[in-house]
């Protein structure tokens, strides 16, 4: 498959409010932050473009009714309902053949050809002449706005976060987020390869 030519879309991910990208850390420490931002060697935070990719492509799956990767698995999520349903003993019954009618109506990633070539498909055994080329490529979004007022204590901030257990209205677990704070701004950059058998 020959390569014709690229078409490139830059632009900026400006943050609306504050955004946690997964990150890790070598050690626990007692009141040390739980959950913390992914950063390059020098400390700052970017968004990897593996996390917009994968974003793209369940906004798009979503769009289209997509629930599945692949036919495979909406045939066996929809033997799994029907087993349920012919179980002794079942008692939502109702819901579940809702579940399964939008089950039904949905389509997989397979169905959808723009996803599909967008993204590829590696194949598995029993598609293994589905082979496609991704023609999508993302990269990693670095900040862009280092210098701006917000980030004068730093690139990041933190957040207190708990659960509220429903039956006593007390807060439990708390723990610490990090997160970029709002205004913070990424380059974006995507990079899509037209072949020859798309024209």
């Amino acid at each position: 498959m020959k390569l014709l030519g690229k078409i490139i879309i830059r632009g900026s991910l400006v943050t609306k409010t504050g955004l946690h990208l997964g990150g890790s850390k070598s050690s626990l420490n007692i009141g040390s932050i739980d959950n913390n931002v992914i950063k390059t060697a020098e400390g700052v935070p970017y968004i990897p473009g593996s996390s917009i990719k994968g974003k793209l492509r369940s906004l798009l799956a979503k769009a289209a009714g997509s629930l599945f990767f692949n036919k495979k698995d909406k045939e066996t999520e929809e033997k799994n309902i029907d087993d349920l349903i012919a179980s002794p003993g079942t008692n939502n019954v109702a819901e579940l053949k809702r579940y399964k009618s939008v089950i039904s109506n949905s389509t997989s990633d397979e169905d959808e050809s723009h996803i599909m070539e967008l993204f590829g498909y590696s194949g598995d055994a029993t598609h293994s002449d589905k082979v496609l080329l991704n023609r999508l490529l993302v990269r990693d979004a670095f900040l862009t706005n280092k210098d701006a007022t917000i980030f004068n204590n730093g690139f990041t901030d933190s957040k207190w976060e708990n659960v509220i257990n429903r039956k006593t209205g007390t807060a439990e677990h708390p723990r610490q987020l990090e997160r970029v704070p709002v205004g913070a701004s990424f380059g974006l950059e995507l990079v899509y390869n037209i072949y020859e058998d798309a024209v």
